[in-house]
């Protein structure tokens, strides 16, 4: 029975690197597609890692935006294997998230609701989260966006090149850096490499 389960197992891997592996690289390529560039030489993923929620903080250039597009195709490839369907996912910046928000207001005033489509993906990445400085405004989106995904227990990484508490400083606030600390247990990850951009 065992080599059976892993012939299956073989089989849809094959047929997911065959099939999804190049639409899940060209989704995130759209906006990143100099991490695409990198994902596209991968050959190799490994099914049995557990993928959840995880902060990816360090110095510019150290690999962080990429590992994070890495798990969003170690989870999709997971997804397939586990036969549980294909689930929504998102890889963006938090400073084009704040943008897309920022133009999903129509001419009359009317809201498209960008915070909903963000809160409802199953795996959501949220690059290079302590870019910038929070407006009253945008920290409040992100409050709404992060409490909601912690409470319903949805997958959320992040990349900064700031510490938690760093972060926690620049909010002026700890309470989402502190449900970031407890979503993320044990997959805290502070990147030291040596620049990949050189």
């Amino acid at each position: 029975m065992k080599i059976f389960r892993q012939k299956e197992v073989k089989r849809r891997e094959e047929y997911w690197n065959a099939t999804y592996k190049a639409r899940v690289i060209d989704t995130i390529g759209v906006r990143h597609p100099r991490i695409a560039k990198v994902l596209k030489t991968i050959v190799y993923l490994d099914s049995t890692l557990p993928i959840g929620s995880g902060y990816l903080f360090g110095p510019v250039g150290t690999g962080k935006s990429v590992s994070a597009a890495i798990m969003v195709l170690q989870w999709h490839l997971l997804q397939h294997l586990q036969g549980t369907g294909l689930k929504s996912y998102a890889y963006i910046t938090l400073a084009d998230l704040l943008y897309e928000v920022k133009c999903s207001y129509d001419k009359d005033g009317v809201k498209v609701d960008v915070l909903e489509k963000y809160r409802k993906v199953h795996f959501l990445v949220l690059d290079d989260v302590g870019a910038f400085r929070y407006s009253d405004w945008a920290y409040e989106f992100l409050y709404m966006l992060l409490t909601y995904r912690y409470d319903q227990m949805k997958i959320t990484v992040y990349t900064a090149n700031i510490t938690l508490e760093e972060f926690a400083v620049l909010l002026h606030d700890d309470r989402l850096t502190s449900r970031i600390q407890h979503e993320c247990k044990g997959n805290i990850q502070f990147f030291d490499k040596e620049s990949m951009r050189t």
